[in-house]
């Protein structure tokens, strides 16, 4: 049996772990108000993988995978629940 281990906090995530993927992309153009080139966002090769815990995933207030709707609308957490 694997483990899935948290990035985070250390601990072993049990059975349910969250697979999280960072990409970075940036806004080149325009760079400036002088720069006439048309808009872009360029893709970058730089990401950071990481795996999560359930208890670091709700507290980082990352939002609810099970909440979603097949709109694909993101449901975060509400801020009155904490």
């Amino acid at each position: 049996m694997v483990k899935l281990i948290c990035d985070k906090c250390g601990k072993d995530c049990d059975r349910i772990g969250y697979d999280i993927l960072i990409r970075m992309f940036r806004n080149f153009a325009p760079y400036d108000k002088n720069d006439k080139t048309s808009p872009c966002l360029t893709d970058e090769s730089r990401h950071l993988r990481m795996v999560l815990c359930q208890d670091c995933y709700i507290g980082l207030g990352l939002p609810n995978l099970y909440a979603q709707d097949k709109s694909k609308e993101v449901v975060w957490p509400d801020e009155k629940q904490g």
